[in-house]
């Protein structure tokens, strides 16, 4: 899915739907480890809403920061004034989850708005199937909007696919709780160490990494083909490769 993440900037490839399908998949897998060690004491599982969330946003709060020069270029383009790349920066800093080539972030931002709502709704220790029904509520949100273009919410939220990754989440939420598919206690003992850090690494780095290179390639070489595709996977693969590798070490070292 992170490679078909790739494909969706980068060629006009439909892949049979995937490309529809792989950042839903991503969200629906966060819910499921989300949810999958609940349900606990109400406090346990605020501080675990809590933790999930501060993680997110300390991600997010990375990765705009790697994208910032691409932001800064963006504005340049497009001849906005200051006060108006400011404006347009928090506004999509906050409620849209992108900047110039900076698509993949709004995963990030939905997952931290997700944990927020969650952790609130915890807080007021509502029960976890009341908190998923409410993720749930939130996909038709933008609906109560549509007939309305030109509102504060479409200004603000611009497409409203935010509201989305709620139904995702509490959707992946759900199968973890019901356990679905029925896990035993050790469900990965199967899948060597240093295959499951590979492909735990490499598709976060990947999903997460790809753009710089993609805006790189379309910036400067306007690639955006298949070359584009193969540069982009590789690299990102070389990258994950070197974090798994160093990732085992450490846990190696830590063991000794």
């Amino acid at each position: 899915m992170a490679a078909v993440v790739v494909s969706v900037h980068t060629t006009d490839w439909s892949l049979c739907g995937l490309t529809d399908a792989a950042v839903p998949f991503f969200y629906v897998v966060s819910g499921f480890f989300l949810f999958l060690k609940m349900p606990g004491g109400a406090k346990d599982n605020r501080t675990r809403f809590r933790d999930w969330t501060l993680r997110a946003l300390k991600m997010y709060l990375i990765w705009t920061a790697i994208y910032l020069p691409f932001t800064v270029l963006g504005f340049i383009r497009d001849g906005l004034t200051f006060r108006q790349c400011i404006l347009v920066f928090f506004r999509n800093f906050f409620f849209v989850g992108e900047n110039y080539l900076s698509w993949p972030l709004w995963y990030l931002l939905g997952l931290v708005w997700a944990g927020a709502l969650y952790y609130v709704l915890a807080s007021l220790k509502c029960p976890l199937w009341t908190i998923l029904a409410v993720g749930i509520l939130f996909f038709f949100v933008p609906w109560a909007f549509s007939g309305h273009p030109d509102s504060l919410f479409w200004k603000l939220f611009r497409d409203g696919r935010l509201f989305r990754a709620f139904l995702f989440i509490s959707a992946g939420g759900a199968a973890g709780l019901l356990r679905i598919p029925p896990l035993p206690v050790k469900w990965t003992a199967w899948i060597p160490d240093s295959v499951a850090s590979f492909l735990r690494e490499s598709s976060a780095i990947i999903y997460l990494t790809h753009m710089i290179f993609a805006g790189l390639l379309i910036v400067f070489l306007h690639m955006e083909d298949g070359a584009a595709l193969f540069c982009l996977s590789l690299s990102g693969s070389v990258v994950a490769a070197v974090t798994a590798i160093s990732v085992r070490k450490r846990k190696h070292a830590l063991k000794q």
